[in-house]
């Protein structure tokens, strides 16, 4: 396997985007990271995206990403795993170039997550059967899993306050980011519980990004 080394990344500001379209946000986004680059095409491209066939009925987004961003004639992936669907697009695109498969490979992940109902497609992601079926969703899940780990590994009731804290500092220093405010432990240990023991603060907000 080759050594790897990331050289360019680009984003987009995350927020409610109105006037870009899903391709296009992920087209801006690839164009971005390949102009910080200084490159002008690539072998390959994989884009994360979960939620565009729910939210905007439109499957197969690699390719249209690709074709928006100028890059006509390449290998165009797209990648599904769940809320680690941008963690895997990177790891192919490391694969990829690892491999001596590709030189050049872009990373995406893009979500347009303003646009239709969230909460039922980020549910998707669970068992249809077994899960879905008896009301479960992501939020309730993942309280059932931060009780689960609280009770195995003796954590304390606010051992986990420091995620969000330590999330909203370092958007201080992303221009990119939703909010640019700092938040105390205090603060999410006041924020309103949402689905015990998650509170407001623990959460991610519904919005679009690439």
């Amino acid at each position: 396997m080759r050594a790897v080394s990331l050289v360019g990344i680009g984003q987009i500001p995350v927020q409610k985007q109105n006037e870009l379209s899903l391709r296009q946000m992920g087209a801006t986004a690839v164009n971005l990271a390949m102009e910080h680059a200084g490159i002008d095409k690539v072998d390959a491209l994989f884009a994360g995206n979960m939620l565009g066939d729910e939210l905007q009925g439109q499957k197969h987004i690699a390719t249209l990403i690709a074709d928006e961003a100028g890059l006509t004639g390449i290998e165009a992936l797209q990648v599904r795993a769940a809320t680690a669907t941008g963690a895997a697009a990177l790891r192919m695109a490391y694969l990829a170039v690892a491999s001596g498969e590709a030189d050049l490979a872009i990373a995406i992940g893009v979500e347009k997550m303003s646009t239709g109902q969230a909460t039922p497609a980020l549910a998707k992601a669970l068992d249809a059967e077994k899960e879905v079926a008896v009301g479960a969703n992501l939020i309730s899940k993942n309280a059932e899993l931060m009780q689960l780990y609280s009770e195995k590994y003796q954590m304390p009731p606010d051992g986990l306050v420091n995620f969000a804290v330590n999330a909203h500092n370092n958007a201080l220093t992303n221009k990119n980011a939703l909010f640019h405010k700092a938040v105390t432990a205090e603060d999410v240990r006041q924020s309103r519980l949402v689905y015990p023991p998650i509170r407001l603060l623990d959460c991610s907000p519904i919005c679009d990004g690439a």
